[in-house]
């Protein structure tokens, strides 16, 4: 991947972060729905620690508008990003 390539996809990854900070913050769960959506694209593109992390941390900020159903797969979503992360990140250093 080129040097241009990698600043646009960590352009992406930031925007997304702060997408879903921002509505966690505000009570805007459509924001936080975008966010997420974002990250997976750019996963799909290929797996880092990082965006892992922030898939983790994106489905951890949803906890905080889903409803009592939806809490608990949503945790147990964004747990499973958070392992996956820390697992790709102790085996490649990412």
């Amino acid at each position: 991947m080129v040097a241009d390539e990698r600043s646009l996809l960590e352009a992406v990854e930031k925007l997304a972060n702060l997408e879903a900070l921002l509505g966690e913050q505000t009570g805007r769960a459509e924001l936080v729905t975008t966010a997420i959506g974002r990250l997976e694209r750019v996963l799909a593109l290929g797996e880092t620690g990082e965006r892992l992390a922030l898939l983790g941390s994106a489905w951890k900020r949803r906890a905080a508008s889903a409803s009592d159903t939806e809490l608990r797969s949503v945790l147990e979503r964004a747990g499973e990003y958070y392992r996956r992360a820390a697992e790709r990140t102790g085996a490649s250093g990412d």
